[in-house]
């Protein structure tokens, strides 16, 4: 194969496992801040309580911390993945965590059918 087909081939499986990594570690924190935080009750009686403070360091961190952070990281994990004795692991392993995100936000999402109220 091709030297340039291979990196463009790399290339897809860089992104997507460096944007995996970065909604990864944005959900990882997505709990702990958001009990750490107060909620802010509006002065409008339908509106539901905010947790804005929670949601601003969130969305610093995410983008000014987490995507920089992703985006140096990761595209040297996969070129030492690629240039080891499994690099066709890759495809994979970038599969199955876009579907495990995937399944996991589904399940947060649903989990307020469920006895224990939801996850969100």
């Amino acid at each position: 194969m091709p030297e340039a087909t291979r990196n463009v081939r790399r290339a897809g499986v860089t992104i997507t496992l460096s944007a995996s990594a970065a909604i990864g570690v944005f959900l990882l924190l997505l709990a702990p801040l958001f009990a750490l935080s107060t909620p802010v009750i509006a002065d409008n009686p339908l509106a539901e309580p905010q947790q804005q403070s929670a949601e601003s360091a969130l969305f610093f961190l995410g983008f000014l911390v987490i995507v920089p952070l992703s985006a140096i990281f990761v595209p040297g994990f996969v070129d030492r993945v690629a240039e080891g004795r499994e690099p066709a692991a890759l495809n994979g392993l970038a599969a199955l965590t876009v579907t495990g995100q995937a399944l996991t936000i589904l399940l947060l999402r649903l989990s307020g059918a469920f006895a224990w109220g939801g996850g969100l």
